[in-house]
């Protein structure tokens, strides 16, 4: 299969990707599915440090592939990068089309914004795309983020049951327009079906690893399963899990046990160069990849899950503050209380955000939980992303979206949704995020004790999920040297 002229998007043994230490680690978990903790326990012995190559997910939990390898040239000489195409088909046959999403050079925005690109079934007729990222971001302060472009390719409802699409791109609707390349749009089929309604599900980017081996309260893999545990226990019942390139193989043995037990599909994206680069070059640019993520999530969601958390962080933890019981309450009701209360009332929601409150870390992540740390930082702190990565920018919310209603994401808001659907802005005395992202004393001196009620009942989840006690999986995780 191709993408552009030479990119390849499969599933499972259609397009399975190059052998790689991180591939043969995967397998090798497996294949052996009570052996994994001992597998990761073996690493840690011999002192090396397990490298992080091209990841693969044999078996039927692999929802698609992605591999970016050539350009798309128009006429001009405007390169065109597509990184992901996914199918959407709604149930009835009203909606079908070919979601193409593309990275976002300021070049490509500003060149395509008064011109139409066409796509075509192969021998088909030519058909205008509409194009979703025409402008710049509006927020005071972020104008120079690049963000992910989305392009809607018209297709034929009846197609539906195809494993994969040929999209063939022209400039122009004249039949014998030149072909500027080709992208095929492939999924696993089982894994696809509209019929699988989840009432929440959310999706899962890659992982950051430590920078500083010190700072074992930042690891994202140690967080990662206390996360999932907590919200499975409040009703989320579905995991989209993204891989990329680089991304550490241990992620895999995490989210193994809870791909196999059914809740979770996997989907890996292999990053092309320009985006390896760019994590070298600028980090605002290189947050691409998350928006890469949240975009191509949104449309694996479509018509599949009713209520999507499309870029909450594995330190971020959602709870009502309305006096609901915080171990009880569930998250797609929540949702739904919120859409139909808040301002303006006379619209559906497109979307819920929600404001984040600034948490310390639990400082011994191998005998405490996220839940357990009480200590929160003072509203007028502002958040990390607020003060550290943008200064000068307010207001970095989290949200819920229902995803028949967008069709754009940034990872604080939707950029675009749906005619007669609204934004709606939760009140901090409703619902806020919990976000464990300091470990500043000094500015984290409010107590705040209400999700630590959750701590036992995760610890025994965990154990149960991974057969150990959670001071032993976190030992072995940090033995295995990807943290």
């Amino acid at each position: 299969t191709k993408l552009g002229q030479g990119t390849k998007v499969g599933q499972g043994e259609d397009c399975p990707s190059p052998s790689s230490p991180g591939a043969a680690a995967v397998s090798d978990a497996l294949e052996h599915p009570d052996g994994s903790l001992q597998l990761l326990q073996a690493r840690g012995r011999d002192g090396r440090r397990a490298p992080a190559g091209n990841l693969s997910f044999p078996g039927d939990r692999l929802l698609a592939t992605g591999r970016h390898e050539k350009a798309m040239v128009l006429a001009d000489g405007l390169e065109l990068y597509f990184l992901s195409a996914v199918p959407v088909f709604s149930p009835n046959g009203e909606e079908a089309y070919i979601a193409l999403i593309h990275e976002g050079r300021r070049e490509v925005r500003l060149g395509m914004a008064s011109r139409t690109l066409f796509c075509r079934q192969p021998g088909g007729e030519a058909k205008a795309m509409t194009m979703f990222n025409k402008g710049v971001m509006p927020v005071e302060g972020m104008q120079d983020v690049e963000i992910i472009i989305v392009w809607h390719c018209p297709w034929a409802a009846e197609d539906r049951d195809r494993t994969c699409h040929d999209v063939v791109l022209t400039e122009s609707d004249d039949p014998v327009a030149p072909v500027v390349g080709l992208v095929q749009a492939c999924q696993n089929q089982s894994l696809s079906e509209v019929t699988q309604n989840y009432e929440m599900a959310a999706c899962v980017r890659n992982l950051w690893t430590l920078s500083d081996p010190t700072h074992l309260y930042e690891s994202g893999i140690l967080m990662l399963p206390q996360w999932l545990e907590y919200n499975l226990m409040h009703g989320v019942d579905h995991f989209f899990f993204y891989t990329v390139t680089g991304t550490t193989p241990i992620m895999m043995e995490v989210i193994k046990p809870y791909i196999l037990a059914g809740l979770g599909t996997h989907i890996h994206l292999e990053l092309p160069v320009p985006f390896m680069e760019l994590e070298k070059i600028n980090f605002l640019r290189w947050h691409q990849v998350q928006f890469w993520i949240a975009n191509d999530c949104l449309y694996r969601a479509k018509h599949r899950a009713r209520w999507l958390m499309p870029t909450m962080d594995v330190d971020e933890y959602l709870r009502p503050t309305d006096g609901q019981d915080v171990l009880k309450f569930s998250m797609p009701a929540l949702a739904d209380n919120l859409s139909a209360s808040l301002s303006p009332t006379n619209a559906s929601a497109a979307f819920v955000d929600l404001t984040r409150v600034v948490f310390r870390y639990a400082m011994d992540p191998l005998q405490q939980l996220e839940v357990s740390s009480p200590h929160k930082a003072s509203p007028e702190g502002g958040d990390y992303e607020s003060t550290v990565v943008r200064p000068g920018v307010k207001d970095l919310p989290k949200y819920l979206i229902r995803p028949e209603a967008s069709n754009h994401l940034f990872v604080h808001w939707p950029l675009d949704w749906a005619n007669g659907t609204a934004a709606k802005s939760t009140p901090i005395d409703r619902a806020v995020v919990h976000h464990y992202r300091t470990a500043n004393a000094a500015d984290t001196v409010i107590l705040d004790d209400t999700l630590a009620g959750h701590a036992d009942l995760i610890f025994r989840r965990l154990e149960d999920r991974f057969r150990s006690p959670w001071p032993e999986v976190a030992a072995k995780l940090l033995a295995s040297g990807g943290v």
